[in-house]
């Protein structure tokens, strides 16, 4: 069985191109996060969606969007100018998923927490029960993402 799921950030723009029967296509690269790296290490990994899905993903994803991809793993044969044999490996998208639209610029947990003290100022909290930890959690810190 030949089945391949990811998720990812689109790693740019997103243009759809028409073929000459007037089906819309859409190659782009999806920057997945490797599971068991000590560092922030991604694979980049080339995706093409046909038809509905290259439109969808055109219309409402943009650079930095996550997705998630099923769909089969895909090696083309070619010869190129030079004579030369090449390969082109990538992911034929059977379905596509938006999974988060990005933020013009990403707040960090310490400019989250201090909005939401500012948020609850004056409602008489930090007198009655002190200080509040939101609670939020770095993204960096889960041992997945």
């Amino acid at each position: 069985m030949n089945q391949i799921s990811l998720t990812g950030r689109i790693t740019r723009d997103l243009e759809v191109r028409v073929t000459s029967q007037d089906i819309h296509v859409l190659d782009f690269s999806l920057a997945v996060k490797r599971r068991k790296a000590k560092e922030d290490k991604a694979d980049f990994i080339d995706i093409q969606c046909w038809r509905q899905s290259a439109d969808f993903l055109s219309q409402y994803a943009s650079k930095g969007t996550t997705i998630g991809v099923i769909g089969e793993l895909r090696v083309d044969k070619y010869t190129d100018k030079e004579g030369n044999d090449r390969k082109k490996i990538y992911v034929l998208a059977d379905s596509v998923e938006i999974i988060n639209q990005p933020k013009d610029k990403p707040k960090t947990v310490e400019e989250q927490n201090r909005e939401f003290g500012e948020s609850l100022s004056g409602t008489g909290y930090e007198k009655n029960f002190g200080t509040y930890d939101s609670g939020i959690v770095d993204d960096s810190d889960l041992p997945f993402y």
